[in-house]
């Protein structure tokens, strides 16, 4: 991205980390085995297991993407004629939930009315509305590094798993003035009952985003997730899952959104510079650059958290090294970091 924008200046501390995990090299020196002072699981070098402990709260991570896809929806979707302006978007929208409408449940993150304008460049969409429900995806088996095949396939489980968690609800709720309680499927059925399409966006430590996500973005293939299949007691999730990937949801926004972009402004750079002149190579960057500030962040921060216990336990140390801390990391670029970009070019949505 063009570094004339202050804004897409990456901090020197952020740049440096999201480099050494672009590169696969270790975030913390050493050779020895570790171990995670919280969780007592191995701790590997390379900060993996900064996206796997479950004492690191993902939810910053989580909001960031949330609210960095809201600021692209609202600048893509408007084009393609799916919104009619950005005020048809909504932030974790309250009483989309009719029978506990006396709640503050939110099950969508974002969500947007689908306006039903017709026209050679607009998708036609029977929904009323279409969200988005964000998960930062992680396991807690490390593939084996030396296996190209297994590190893909487990990126694979791993979203189809984050996906398929967002359909199989677990949290139900009462409402307090009509005493009316829902379980978790059946909110998720309300949501169908409704006229709205829940499309999970699963995403991995590295941006890699789940087939619903891809298919939506970038109009490729998709199925659901193959466990659902199994889940007998939350029949809904099974169809919300294939409402998700019907005909009836938009897919290949970003391709259309360059063919409406060229036709309407013929040879005009959408982005800022020579570099980002189309829609889809603009939003490519944005989310390219999310995947350094948001998942960056995070690192930043659990990093900083797991300092106050001393680190990395070293388990073995062989050569004598266990050396743990490494000031690759200050207060000011954790706090920092949700207004800085990516510099490398091939960060990309998925490392």
């Amino acid at each position: 991205m063009s570094r004339i924008p202050e804004e897409n200046r990456l901090e020197n501390t952020i740049f440096s980390i999201m480099l050494k995990r672009k590169l696969r090299l270790n975030l913390y020196p050493g050779t020895g085995k570790l171990t995670c002072p919280k969780c007592k699981q191995d701790f590997d070098r390379k900060g993996d297991h900064l996206f796997r402990c479950k004492h690191m709260s993902k939810t910053r991570m989580s909001n960031q993407w949330r609210d960095k896809t809201e600021e692209i929806c609202k600048d893509i979707l408007p084009l393609v004629g799916l919104i009619t302006d950005a005020t048809e978007i909504e932030t974790e929208e309250k009483k989309l939930v009719t029978s506990l409408k006396n709640t503050r449940i939110a099950p969508m993150d974002m969500s947007f009315n689908v306006s039903h304008s017709t026209g050679d460049s607009c998708f036609r969409c029977p929904f009323d509305k279409i969200g988005f429900d964000m998960t930062c995806v992680h396991n807690d088996i490390c593939p084996d590094p030396t296996i190209p095949i297994a590190q893909y396939n487990n990126l694979n489980l791993q979203l189809e798993e984050g996906e398929q968690n967002k359909f199989q609800r677990s949290r139900g709720g009462t409402d307090p003035l009509t005493k009316e309680s829902l379980s978790g499927d059946q909110i998720i059925g309300e949501i169908i009952d409704n006229n709205m399409a829940l499309l999970p966006m699963a995403i991995t430590p590295f941006g890699k985003f789940g087939q619903i996500a891809n298919r939506f973005w970038y109009g490729t293939s998709a199925h659901i997730p193959s466990k659902l299949y199994t889940s007998q007691n939350k029949p809904n999730a099974i169809k919300a899952a294939k409402l998700s990937i019907d005909a009836k949801v938009p897919s290949g926004i970003l391709q259309r959104a360059n063919k409406v972009w060229r036709i309407r402004h013929p040879g005009k750079m959408y982005g800022a510079s020579y570099k980002a002149m189309d829609p889809m190579t603009h939003t490519n960057q944005l989310f390219g650059r999310l995947v350094c500030t948001a998942n960056g962040a995070h690192i930043l921060r659990s990093m900083k958290k797991f300092d106050k216990f001393g680190g990395p336990i070293p388990v073995i140390a062989p050569t004598g090294d266990i050396l743990i801390g490494d000031s690759i990391y200050t207060e000011r670029a954790a706090d920092s970091c949700s207004n800085v970009v990516d510099n490398s070019e091939n960060v990309g949505v998925s490392i």
